[in-house]
């Protein structure tokens, strides 16, 4: 009996020690250096799920291929403690395909989200907007609509993500994705960096440059920077091209475009890889987009049909010098006594293929003094509203 008693109380213990060395292990803290797991993860969010696709093909012009290139999903970012505030646009936005975000500041902490999107011929819309506060880089937005939806900055970006059960757009217009930080009237340090790296002119910082992200693919982002005036905002200065490599925080300044530098800008972006349609849309943006809206106009007045026609006179004058409605534009600048110069722009000639522009001015110097000196002859195709001029003959 006292045997069989004392074999039990042995194995009782021996049960009771085990347990016991298993609650011990379960709650004993762990000999590696405790982690902040908050942080981490604020600091680094969940894989994006994958961008709204652009407008189809079929729903386009014949625009260059740099607008109809697929958007690449949003990258994961690391995110940072307080936001730049600014206006930010997606890459390669063009009149066809527009995707703006606006983040402003408010009162105790709370900023303001505004989102747009609009795409394709149809003017399909998506759009979000909500206040938010951040913490230690982690957004969260206090409309209770978008419980799911994340929001996370980082130097220049900023990513917009959520499951694709959630809808807050038309066709193609869904806000979901990555914006570039496009203008701020604050020189946040990215910005500060541009600039001094670009030698931009104190009078273009604080919100006088736009930044336009034309391409952000193998996360190297191609910039174009436009300088306004501070008397006439709509004075466009100046406009150089920058690529920033997001991996190394460098800069790489190609060159400022005008009439004469423009070829050679081109030229060093196809040596660096760049497509003939990605260095068009950094080269010639403004003629790219009007071209978009004559096409959009078109559809808009006469549907399908409408964008078959080649491009009339009037239409090409306006997509090389922005001026509508004409074929011609002269800017008299002779004094009182007509002496000086009127420069003219005016369509010279056209054919089936191509509508000629002629720059050049008309000089008076004295009543045996007046000549006429060329500036640019422009050319512009009257089937893919693709321009190009004398400078670019090589």
């Amino acid at each position: 009996m006292n045997n069989l008693f004392l074999r039990k109380l042995t194995i009782f213990l021996s049960l009771l020690a085990l347990c016991s060395g298993c609650k011990l292990t379960t709650g004993a803290p762990s000999s590696a250096p405790a982690e902040s797991g908050t942080t981490t993860q604020m600091a680094t969010p969940t894989a994006p799920q994958t961008l709204a696709q652009t407008p189809a093909a079929s729903e386009k012009p014949k625009p260059p291929a740099a607008s109809q290139a697929e958007v690449p999903p949003p990258k994961p970012v690391t995110a940072q403690e307080l936001p730049n505030e600014g206006t930010y646009a997606r890459a390669g936005e063009n009149p066809l395909w527009l995707g703006r975000a606006e983040i402003s500041k408010r009162d105790n902490g709370v900023y303001h989200l505004e989102v747009n999107v609009s795409s394709g011929f149809a003017h399909n819309i998506g759009s979000m907007e909500s206040d938010f506060t951040i913490a230690f880089g982690k957004v969260k937005l206090l409309n209770e609509e978008y419980d799911n939806v994340s929001v996370t900055f980082a130097e220049n970006r900023l990513v917009i993500d959520y499951p694709d059960s959630k809808l807050f757009g038309g066709h193609n217009a869904e806000p979901r994705g990555t914006y570039y930080l496009l203008k701020s009237p604050i020189d946040s340090p990215f910005l500060a960096k541009l600039y001094d790296a670009a030698k931009i002119e104190p009078s273009y910082r604080e919100g006088f440059t736009d930044i336009r992200t034309v391409n952000a693919d193998q996360g190297k982002q191609l910039l174009l920077l436009q300088s306004y005036s501070a008397v006439d905002r709509s004075n466009l200065v100046s406009e150089q091209v920058v690529i920033y490599d997001e991996h190394s925080k460098e800069f790489n300044v190609i060159g400022e475009i005008d009439a004469v530098n423009r070829r050679k800008v081109a030229d060093r972006l196809i040596g660096l890889g760049y497509s003939e349609d990605t260095v068009y849309l950094a080269t010639r943006k403004a003629e790219f987009d009007r071209y978009q809206e004559k096409m959009m106009q078109r559809f808009d007045d006469e549907g399908n049909s409408g964008l078959e026609a080649p491009l009339s006179e009037q239409e090409a004058f306006f997509i090389a010098t922005g001026i509508g409605g004409v074929t011609s534009h002269a800017d008299n600048r002779r004094n009182e006594d007509n002496i000086g110069s009127i420069f003219i722009q005016e369509v010279s000639s056209s054919d089936d293929e191509n509508v000629t522009i002629h720059e050049y001015e008309a000089v008076r110097n004295g009543d045996d003094d007046e000549h006429t000196a060329t500036g640019n002859w422009i050319h512009v195709n009257r089937a893919t509203g693709r321009v190009t001029d004398m400078f670019d003959e090589k």
